[in-house]
């Protein structure tokens, strides 16, 4: 059942939030050096987008052939 989006969870209940979070322990070096990080991957992630936009790769479709056992019966369709 999915999480009900009324519910009033905390932070705390979150693994992706609790994993982002700095440790409790950090030096103000270790801070200055993820933040360093997090900044230069921030910069390569946008010049990553903006080459895919500029280059026009973003739009094209991929179509994708998955080989292998079906977890469905091949006549099942599923609608998204």
């Amino acid at each position: 059942m999915p999480p009900d989006p009324t519910s009033t969870s905390t932070s705390d209940d979150d693994p992706l939030t609790a994993a982002m979070q700095p440790p409790p322990d950090e030096t103000l070096e270790e801070q200055q050096a993820r933040e360093k990080d997090e900044v230069a991957a921030k910069l390569r992630s946008e010049s990553i987008d903006q080459y895919l936009k500029l280059s026009g790769k973003q739009d094209k479709v991929t179509k994708l052939l998955m080989l292998g056992l079906s977890v469905f019966p091949h006549h099942m369709i599923i609608n998204s």
